[in-house]
């Protein structure tokens, strides 16, 4: 049997051991939107993906629809995030624990979901928030400013997403984007709608 293949940029956001050999990925693509996908063999000594889709990593995969889930079948253009000047780079530290918090919130307010969640423009919005953690780990220098500019990033992206899923009014975060309200005011904003949401 022939199966379409699917090629598509993914972020790995969460991944869960299944079976012996097996590891079971939640993908937020730019096409798909956020997805589960089974990657085979992948803890095999000899699998050729491991290398290659790391949590957290920024890829091109390859897919197919299975009957009852995506089957990874191949990736490409690892790149771990990219810096404006082409050089690659890896999260560490505070942008790490920054963008871990990040993608288990994703997680978190879509699990209601019983089938892949298809909004695509939560990839863009982890996506920019990576390049601008990337963008401030390289410039850091004054730990306290450091830790400011980190915590402004966490909030505007948590609101974004809030905002993309419907749960905070975008003309909020326009606000605090236009220097018309403070970052503590805006997460007071986000607390009220992760209140109001349940999740």
């Amino acid at each position: 049997m022939n199966y379409e293949i699917y090629t598509t940029e993914a972020i790995a956001i969460n991944k869960v051991i299944s079976g012996e050999s097996d590891m079971i990925f939640w993908l937020l693509t730019d096409k798909l939107g956020l997805i589960t996908a089974k990657a085979i063999g992948f803890r095999k000594e000899s699998g050729k993906m491991r290398n290659r889709l790391q949590l957290f990593s920024h890829v091109t995969v390859s897919l197919v629809r299975g009957r009852n889930n995506w089957r990874i079948v191949g990736v490409q253009d690892a790149n771990f995030f990219q810096l404006g000047n082409g050089n690659h780079c890896f999260f560490q530290g505070e942008t790490l624990r920054v963008f871990a918090r990040i993608s288990q919130f994703i997680c978190r307010m879509t699990m209601t979901n019983t089938s892949d969640f298809g909004d695509s423009h939560l990839f863009d919005i982890l996506l920019a928030c990576g390049n601008k953690l990337l963008s401030a780990q390289v410039k850091k220098g004054d730990d306290n400013l450091s830790y400011r500019i980190f915590n402004e990033i966490e909030i505007e992206t948590v609101a974004e997403i809030l905002v993309s899923l419907g749960y905070l009014q975008n003309n909020i975060l326009q606000k605090f984007r236009d220097g018309t309200m403070s970052t503590q005011t805006l997460l007071k904003y986000v607390n009220e709608s992760i209140a109001c949401s349940h999740m």
